[in-house]
This record gives C-alpha cells, structure tokens and sequence, in this order.
C-alpha cells in the first residue's frame, strides 16, 4: 500500500512538474491530503513516503506560489519540525528524507525570496555536509574488486593496469551534486540575504572546483562563485574583496587545469562574470599578468588542437566514423574560444585601455586567427577581439589598427 502511494506522489509531482502554471487550478484538490502525509507519516518505515510528500509539495507550491501563499508557514514549520526533531538538530545521513528536503529548499527559496533568510541557518548544515561529502574510493587487485565489491551496492571499477583496478562507490555522488545546486540557487535567489554566508560558502565551494569524479558538481561550483561576489558586493567592497580573495586562485587554476571543455566553459563564463561584478577592484598588475597567461595557454591549446585534428583526418588509418566526434571536439573548443573572448569582453568593458600592455601578449595569437585558411569561427572571435579594442580603447586602440584593419575590411 505504501509503495502505491508512493508511486501515486511521484505521479502528481511530475505532472505538476511538466504542467506548471496549468496545474494550479488542481492546487486544492491535493494540497490539504499531502500536509497531512507530511504531518502524520511520522514511522521509521514512513520517511521515504514522507520526502516525496516534501518533493510533490513544494513542486506544486513551486506551480501555484500564490495559492501556496497561505499555506507557506505551515508548510515551514513542519518542515523545520522534521530537523528538529533529529538527534540534536542533525538528520542522520542515511535518512531519506535528506535528499528530498535538500531539492525542496530552493523551490521554497524562489517562493519566499528574503522571507527564507531566516531558515537558512537551519537549512544550510545539512546542504553543506550534503555538499562536502568524500566519495569512497580504493585501490585494489583484479581478485579483490569481484570478490568484496559488489556494483550493486553502487562500486564502479576501472583498470589501471593488468593487476590493479580504481574503485570508486557513486552512492551519494548525485545528492552532492544535488546539494551543490542548491546552495547555488541560494545565492541566486536570496541575493545579498545570502551575504552572511557568501565568505563559508565560498571556502566549500573553492575545492568542489576540482571534484573531477563529477563534472556537475564542478559546473555548481563554478557557478555559484559569481553569485556570492553579487550577494556580498552591496555590504562593502571589502566584503566583495574578501570573498573573491577566497577563491580567486583556485578559480584561475581551475580556468587553467580543466580537462573537460564543457566544464572549462563552465569555469570562464564564472570568471567572466567575476569580472562584470566586481569592476574595477580585484585586479592589480601582477593579477592581471597570470591571468593573460592562462588565457594565452589556453590559446595555444587551441591551435595545438585544431592541427591534432587535421593531422588526425589525413592519417591513412583515420576512421570516417571517427568525423563526427572530430566535430564534436571542433564545436567544444569553438564553445571555449567564444568562452575566452567573453573574459576579455569583460575585461576590456571595466578596464579599457588600461587593458593593452597585458593584452599585447595575445596579440599575435589572435592576428593569426584572422588569416586566410582559419575557420569562421575563429575569425568571428578575433573580430570580437579586436572590435572590443576599439570600442572601449578609444583613439589608444590605433596600436593594433595594422592587425586588424585589413581583414577586417576583407570579411565585410
């Protein structure tokens, strides 16, 4: 009977899901039975069928927030009532019910805005530990990994060589992953209500940029960088500095390291926003000049790259299969290139032509891009580069004009 109703809860969560608006005129039909699931599914055997309650509530709250309105306070408490009556305020982390509660608090952040402030302190604990969880991982004989790792219990293996095998157990990666996004959302929400947290935030979200068990936990963290600089930015600029002070090394290194290029993506769209919000502080000389020669390696990369790929599509063993995960590659590295010019986009934007003695150093990378024989894409990009100099350079940006000026009349 349990797991009918179970299955009946996720039913009415994901067509309140996919219908969204459409579904509030059916708010009152099941909101008054699932409060009373949430308020009296109270047994041991019940905290699974009381977490897809949580997740069926606040994603028809989510649907219909105005005709959640009334019942926002209610709601509320019996939710912190949940966490309270944990051991000392602290659900165990086997309990179902975390999973459930860690996807909901966004969705009622978004409802309440400001107004969900005031729980954070109760929320937080467990998103954080939610967060910050340590996958377990060994390194053991090919014996070993069949006789006591069982995959079913969520053990994956890799070789590493003829005798030895990397194990990794996935179980709880995707709550962290989970947790992660909601902490984003936090920041995204709560805006500077998020503030008082931006400096812990920070220093959990830091070392998560290098979690390469999981490239959505990664991107999370990325993203959740520039949303605390935003939250902190109307206190002071002191406390916009000292939260950017806490992470801006390993953003670049991670700007720098990133083997995946969905997630490089990832990281520079971060590092571009960085840039819009915190204006003209951040950034002295020395900043500046090792974050040029992230961005002039990353360059190169490039073009090493793009003649792996040509030099891949001439072999005589080549694989014409192989063309579409060549494409694929193009197309990523196309997406980091667009990715790194909207850094100096961003750059160029706040500090104009004071720009130039750094960006002299990629001058000659992007004048290659505009010769004849280089992709459109490329072209495009360089273009981009260049047009930014004028714009926000000014008369100054004459110094490049022999770069630029003459592919730029040939492409019109």
């Amino acid at each position: 009977r349990t797991m009918v109703l179970q299955a009946i809860i996720l039913l009415i969560t994901t067509l309140a899901d996919v219908a969204d608006k459409h579904f509030a005129p059916h708010y009152e039909r099941f909101m008054p039975r699932l409060k009373y699931l949430l308020e009296n599914a109270v047994a041991e055997d019940l905290k699974t069928l009381r977490g897809k309650a949580i997740e069926c509530i606040t994603t028809i709250g989510a649907a219909a927030p105005d005709k959640l309105r009334p019942d926002v306070q209610p709601i509320m408490d019996l939710l912190v009532r949940i966490l309270q009556d944990s051991n000392s305020g602290v659900m165990d982390p086997s309990d179902p019910q975390i999973s459930y509660m860690i996807s909901a608090w966004p969705r009622m952040a978004s409802i309440l805005q400001q107004e969900f402030v005031p729980y954070l302190n109760l929320v937080l604990p467990m998103t954080i530990a939610a967060a910050e969880l340590q996958p377990e991982v060994v390194v053991v004989d090919s014996d070993q990994a069949k006789e006591q790792f069982d995959e079913k219990d969520g053990w994956q293996f890799m070789t590493l060589t003829d005798q030895q095998k990397f194990g990794l157990k996935t179980a709880g990666l995707q709550e962290k992953a989970t947790a992660c996004e909601t902490i984003t959302s936090f920041a995204r929400e709560l805006g500077v209500g998020f503030a008082d947290h931006s400096i812990q935030i920070a220093n959990v979200m830091r070392p998560l940029l290098k979690f390469y068990f999981d490239e959505n936990v990664r991107q999370s963290a990325a993203e959740c960088l520039p949303l605390l600089l935003s939250s902190a930015k109307p206190i002071s600029e002191e406390a916009l500095l000292s939260v950017w002070q806490v992470f801006r090394t390993d953003l670049f290194a991670a700007c720098e390291h990133e083997p995946d290029r969905q997630v490089l993506s990832s990281m520079l769209c971060s590092l571009s926003d960085c840039v819009d919000v915190l204006g003209l502080v951040g950034f002295n000389d020395e900043i500046m000049a090792v974050l040029m020669e992230i961005i002039f390696a990353r360059l190169k990369e490039h073009f090493s790259r793009h003649q792996e790929r040509l030099a891949a599509k001439e072999d005589q063993d080549h694989d014409e299969d192989a063309d579409e995960d060549l494409e694929i590659e193009r197309e990523s590295d196309e997406q980091v290139l667009g990715k790194i010019t909207d850094v100096l986009h961003a750059l160029f934007t706040v500090h104009r032509s004071s720009l130039f003695p750094f960006f002299d150093k990629l001058v000659p990378i992007f004048t290659q891009m505009l010769e004849l024989g280089r992709t459109v894409e490329e072209h495009q990009w360089a273009l981009c580069v260049f047009d930014d100099t004028i714009e926000f350079g000014g008369p100054e940006s004459v110094r490049y004009q022999q770069f630029f000026l003459d592919p730029m009349l040939n492409y019109i």
